[in-house]
């Protein structure tokens, strides 16, 4: 699995407005706590929104961020590369963090986001 996590601590990078303020992320993240020393790690979706590829092997990229329009907090934004590339309006999932910081990188799981795969997937 590659995995081009950078943490800057401190240093945030900001999310595209996107069009009118009727923007809202997909929903929260899910952190679990590292056993190599207790630091918060995100669980993400394995897929990408459109479920066309796997972000493990197609590359991805994380961003802690804050939320554009000021009402959701702090923003966990994790894009496709391969469908950033085409360029798709679906190629990142966007979870609020609820103050948490993915301080100990990032795994992939399904599991917690079955309902929200799914209602991304077939909308």
């Amino acid at each position: 699995m590659r995995s081009i996590w950078v943490s800057l601590p401190g240093m945030a990078h900001t999310l595209g407005r996107g069009v009118g303020s009727a923007w809202k992320p997909h929903g929260r993240a899910v952190f679990r706590i590292a056993d190599n020393g207790g630091r918060p790690v995100a669980l993400v979706p394995v897929r990408c929104p459109s479920g066309l590829h796997a972000l493990a092997d197609a590359g991805y990229d994380v961003h802690e961020t804050a939320d554009p329009n000021g009402r959701h907090g702090d923003i966990l934004k994790i894009s496709c590369r391969a469908c950033s590339a085409l360029p798709r309006a679906d190629h990142s999932w966007s979870l609020t963090t609820g103050g948490q910081h993915a301080d100990g990188g990032i795994e992939f799981d399904d599991r917690p986001y079955t309902e929200l795969v799914e209602k991304v997937r077939n909308r």
